[in-house]
């Protein structure tokens, strides 16, 4: 294999990338799909529904940020 030659691994990176993709995607789904056993169960409003979409939601961004800014600070730190 030539240096310029690209790896075989990369399909293998594409690949748990678009699983990763999926699972998240789906994982977001689960809870509209849920919503009204959710609501009959603990006897929320609409209204108290949403705040707690709003705050998962907050917390799922605010988890994917740290993860990134943590990828991001070590291959910056790999490539110096």
């Amino acid at each position: 294999m030539k240096p310029t030659d690209p790896s075989p691994l990369r399909w293998v990176m594409v690949a748990l990338v678009f699983f990763a993709t999926a699972i998240n995607y789906l994982d977001r789904q689960t809870l509209s799909v849920v919503a009204p056993v959710l609501i009959d169960q603990f006897h929320m409003s609409n209204e108290a529904y949403a705040r707690v979409i709003s705050a998962f939601m907050l917390a799922y961004t605010q988890g994917d940020n740290d993860s990134l800014m943590r990828i991001y600070s070590n291959s910056n730190e790999a490539g110096a």
